[in-house]
This record gives C-alpha cells, sequence and structure tokens, in this order.
C-alpha cells in the first residue's frame, strides 16, 4: 500500500466513524430504539470505511443495509448524511454503467426507505432524492476530471519520451560522425603525421566522452520518476556553440559564424531544439559532403523568435533523401515553436538549411 493510498483509507475511516457517531447521536432523540437499530447505523456507515478500496461491494453493502434499517421501521433520519456520501462514491469511484446503475439503485433505496413507510412527505422525498442526485454529479465531475489529468500526463510522458529519442538520435548521429570522420584521417596520417593521428584520437576520445555525459543525463530521466538526475547536466543550450563548432573543427569542418540581432536567452526548450537544428545541420554537411571544409551559420535574433542558416559550398545533394530522419526531427523540433525547416541546394551550388521557431507566448 502506496502512502497516498494509505492516507486515503485511514481518512475514509476516520469519515466513516464520524459518520456512524453522528448517527448514534440522531438515534438519542428517539424512544424506544433497540440494539439492532445501532448496529445497522454501525455497519452502514463501517461500509463506507472501503468506499475507495472497495467501491462497488461497499456501495451494495451500505444502501443495502439503509433499505433493511428502513424496512424495519427505524428512522431513517438517523442515516444522516451518509447516504449522500454512498451516491458521491458511485459518481466519483465507478465506472460510468456502474456509476448509473448505481445511482438508480440508491434512488430507489431512499423511494423504499421514505415513502413506504409512509411517514415522510413527497415534497421531503423529492428533494432528498435532488440532493442524492446533486452529490452523485459532483462525484462524476470529479471522475472526469481525474481522468483528463491521468490523460493528459500520459501524454506529456509520451511526448518526453520521444524527446528524449529525438535527443539520442541527435547525440549518436552528430558523435559517430565525428568519430567516423576522425577515425579515418588518423588512419591515413598516423605513418606520415603522428601528431595528426594524436589529434584525431583525442577529438574522438572528447567527443566520445561528451556524448556518454548526455546519454548517461537522458537515460537518468527515463530511469526516474522525476528530473533530479537530468538537472545534474544542463540541457545543451546556444551557449554551448563553441563547443560544438570546435567538435567540428577537429572533424575537418570548420565554421564560419555570424550572429544578427540582440543575442538574449530564449525559453530552455527552444534554445535545445535550436542547438539540436545547428547540431544536425553540420552533422549532414559532414556526413553527405565529406569534401566541404567550411560551412556558413547564421543566428538571427526576431523579436519573437529566432532564425538559423547553415549552409554549406559542397555537393549539392547534401542530404541524400529529404525525408530522411535528421531532417524529419530538424523540422518535429522546429514545429514545437510554431517553426518550419526548408532545406535544399543553393542556386550557386552547396546546400542550406534554414529554420525558424517562434517564442511560446
Amino acid at each position: 500500500m502506496t502512502l497516498v493510498t494509505r492516507r486515503q483509507t485511514i481518512a475514509d475511516a476516520l469519515l466513516a466513524l464520524a459518520l456512524g457517531a453522528l448517527g448514534l447521536l440522531f438515534l438519542l432523540d428517539f424512544d424506544g430504539i433497540d440494539a439492532g437499530a445501532h448496529a445497522l447505523i454501525a455497519a452502514h456507515t463501517a461500509a463506507l470505511a472501503f468506499r475507495r478500496r472497495r467501491p462497488l461491494p461497499a456501495f451494495i453493502a451500505a444502501v443495502a443495509i439503509a433499505v433493511v434499517y428502513a424496512l424495519l421501521g427505524y428512522p431513517v433520519v438517523a442515516l444522516g448524511p451518509a447516504p449522500l456520501l454512498a451516491a458521491y462514491t458511485a459518481g466519483a469511484e465507478l465506472p460510468r454503467p456502474q456509476s448509473l446503475l448505481a445511482l438508480g439503485a440508491i434512488q430507489l433505496g431512499m423511494v423504499v426507505a421514505i415513502v413506504v413507510p409512509g411517514d415522510v412527505g413527497t415534497d421531503t422525498a423529492l428533494g432528498d432524492g435532488i440532493a442524492l442526485a446533486v452529490f452523485w454529479l459532483l462525484g462524476d465531475a470529479g471522475q472526469r476530471r481525474r481522468q483528463l489529468a491521468a490523460l493528459l500526463r500520459d501524454q506529456a510522458v509520451a511526448e518526453e519520451r520521444t524527446r528524449i529519442a529525438r535527443e539520442l538520435h541527435d547525440i549518436i548521429a552528430h558523435s559517430l560522425s565525428v568519430v567516423v570522420v576522425q577515425a579515418g584521417t588518423g588512419r591515413l596520417v598516423v605513418d606520415r603525421d603522428p601528431d595528426q593521428a594524436k589529434a584525431a584520437l583525442a577529438a574522438i576520445e572528447s567527443t566520445s566522452r561528451t556524448a556518454l555525459d548526455e546519454m548517461r543525463r537522458l537515460l537518468d530521466v527515463l530511469r526516474q520518476s522525476d528530473h533530479a538526475a537530468a538537472a545534474r547536466t544542463p540541457a545543451p543550450s546556444l551557449d554551448d556553440l563553441d563547443r560544438l563548432l570546435a567538435d567540428n573543427a577537429a572533424g575537418g569542418l570548420h565554421v564560419d559564424v555570424r550572429i544578427e540581432g540582440d543575442r538574449r536567452p530564449l525559453q530552455p526548450g527552444l534554445e535545445l531544439a535550436a542547438f539540436r537544428i545547428v547540431q544536425e545541420a553540420l552533422t549532414n554537411v559532414r556526413k553527405h559532403a565529406p569534401d566541404t571544409r567550411r560551412a556558413d551559420l547564421a543566428i538571427r535574433y526576431e523579436p519573437d523568435g529566432i532564425a538559423i542558416e547553415v549552409a554549406n559550398n559542397g555537393h549539392a545533394a547534401a542530404v541524400d533523401n529529404p525525408n530522411g530522419l535528421g531532417l524529419v526531427g530538424m523540422r518535429e523540433r522546429a514545429a514545437m515553436y510554431d517553426g518550419d525547416v526548408t532545406a535544399g541546394p543553393q542556386p550557386t551550388g552547396g546546400f542550406k538549411v534554414t529554420a525558424t521557431l517562434k517564442e511560446p507566448r
């Protein structure tokens, strides 16, 4: 039993005890009440102690005991607000079909308990019926809210896992691209230029270590229900561009950067999306235009967001599949921030990726 469940059980037990005590106090106002009435009041309210752990059996027991109590001629006023709690529980805890049947059953039980003995007027019976329906509606509305909250929570979890999967793809694609290029460079120059080969190995080591750190951060999020582990390593942002550019330079791709507009901090998720788009675009340059040694990166800060351009002057076919996972991932990231990504050959040669992202309002 979880802590929340234990607290709910204790709260329901205390509530049932309070309702039982209230019913027994009501009986003090009547003469000639025997032990049977006291026992039925106690049993009726005790059933409600299980209203959330065993809602259907608890409801059936409470209604059945109340009907028996009334048919034996005991004063129904001593039942107090317990029937209202039973109606609320039916709406709050039972599936809608069972809940509607339960509402009908408790209304019928009310008719038997109040009208058949003939000691209560029709107006009072009607008022009690309305009160039972209102409490059922309150319970049903509460259940609908909980279901909606659970649905939204599940959607948030699914979206977070999709984001993490995209993050893992970007990390692996970028890092392995650098590692492959550096390994190839090292293999070609190991005999004639040992120093360059050592530099290639150092770049492989640095890129691999960074990739492992980021993957551990993401996997920690998957393992834990909170994001405390992820906080140990902040998510990349545009402040990490220098490191990204250094990695690319180590892989043989030098990037000329142009910043337009006033640099300002953006929403963290947007910063991460922008960083990953730049990273993926540069990865595509190295992967699909290996002869390219230079690329241009332009970042423009606009009043309502940011625009990014990554261009190279290598082969026009910088991306062999316009619907590949890299471009799809970039478009999905941009779409999260009401933006878009376009990619294609330039008229003068080379390939350009343009992305826009809007700040959430």
